[in-house]
């Protein structure tokens, strides 16, 4: 049977003028610049890759892992896959959260993981850890793990200073963009100039090809403002209009809405007596798990959210035995990443994920009809064993 969309008939003119800046990105396209980076596993695919001027929402509850998981695919892998293709990649990192010493050591703990396989914390890296200082041999390694951070450093810009977020956007037009082509402002009206806010960009002409270029901010809810909320409308806010004017791909990290888990342990603990098969459903993240501000999740074109079921208590999720690490499980070590959001695809997905939280590493779970978790329990009481 043929399907037939029954539109009307129109004689179009195909000789009209098209519009420049509309066929310079389908040029781009043409030769492969407006290709996202395929950073590779089930992510990436559920996500088409890392896209140039996209707005990327990531949340969770609380000790996560949802830092872990924006540097490791938006920060490390990306980075990584740029340098392997011959890519060029811009990051800036606003870190709210986390000092840039700690952030560094974090992912020079990653460099150790991927070169040698070791399991050092960001604490034993920076000496911290008491009557446990890092020997000779060991210092050496980690030297090696800085020179790695320094390079990727050239690459990736951390702040770390608490602003709103209109003067960070600020700082990276006139700092990066301003340097890249030509930008017009507003004239600023009176209630700008009273906060020292500059008047709105209306254009930016570039002068050249604009990388692949990323925010990275962690987490929004430590954003200075009247209110939290306030702070975070106008974060996003900005974050659409830069990414509508300069192309940047924003990947904003907040934080849920506390107050839901207890009603979601009540449905989950119901809904699970009812038929088990439901739970992954029933976790589901919602829009209203963003509820300091329901803005982002509007206004992002994709919306990933971590979930760790074993905080329910739980001991299987889709048949993967997540319960306590001593009882044959990978409990603390599962999560399942929701696709809540896409602007340009489907929706309600999710993934498989085992974290490593000591070295901030991620790996797919194997996903076959009948797969053998036996080395990821083994990891698991490895990690362990690590304390």
């Amino acid at each position: 049977m043929k399907i037939h969309h029954n539109l009307p008939e129109v004689n179009i003119d195909i000789t009209a003028p098209v519009d420049s800046k509309f066929e310079k990105v389908l040029q781009d396209g043409l030769t492969g610049l407006n290709q996202g980076f395929d950073v590779g596993g089930s992510i990436s695919k559920m996500i088409d890759g890392i896209q140039k001027s996209s707005y990327y929402l990531i949340g969770a509850h609380p000790n996560i892992g949802k830092t872990q998981f924006t540097d490791f695919f938006f920060v490390l892998k990306a980075w990584l896959k740029a340098k392997s293709v011959g890519k060029p990649l811009k990051i800036f990192y606003w870190s709210l959260e986390i000092s840039s010493s700690m952030k560094k050591a974090k992912w020079a703990s990653f460099y150790l993981q991927m070169k040698y396989g070791l399991h050092w914390k960001a604490k034993f890296i920076l000496g911290r850890i008491p009557d446990k200082l890092p020997t000779k041999e060991e210092f050496e390694k980690i030297q090696e793990a800085l020179q790695f951070v320094s390079y990727l450093l050239q690459d990736v810009i951390i702040i770390d200073q608490s602003m709103p977020g209109h003067r960070l956007y600020k700082f990276i037009a006139d700092n990066y963009y301003a340097k890249l082509g030509t930008i017009k402002r507003d004239t600023q009206t009176e209630q700008q100039k009273k906060f020292n806010i500059p008047g709105h960009v209306i254009s930016f002409i570039p002068n050249q090809d604009i990388p692949l270029t990323l925010l990275v901010a962690d987490h929004i809810g430590l954003i200075p403002g009247s209110t939290t909320k306030n702070a975070l409308d106008a974060m996003s806010k900005d974050s659409v209009d830069a990414r509508n004017m300069f192309g940047i791909s924003p990947v904003l990290i907040q934080q849920f809405n506390q107050d839901l888990m207890s009603s979601r342990r009540e449905s989950l603990t119901r809904g699970v007596k009812d038929d088990p098969r439901r739970v992954p459903q029933l976790l589901a993240p919602q829009q209203l798990d963003f509820g300091d501000s329901t803005y982002t999740f509007r206004d992002a074109d994709l919306v990933l959210a971590l979930v760790q079921p074993s905080k329910f208590q739980l001991q299987t999720f889709d048949e993967v035995p997540i319960g306590p690490v001593e009882l044959g499980g990978i409990g603390p070590h599962f999560r399942a990443v929701y696709l809540l959001k896409n602007r340009d695809g489907f929706t309600d997905r999710y993934q498989h994920q085992f974290m490593d939280g000591l070295t901030g590493m991620f790996y797919d779970l194997p996903d076959t009809l009948d797969p053998d978790y036996s080395p990821w329990i083994h990891f698991a009481k490895t990690l362990k064993s690590y304390g």
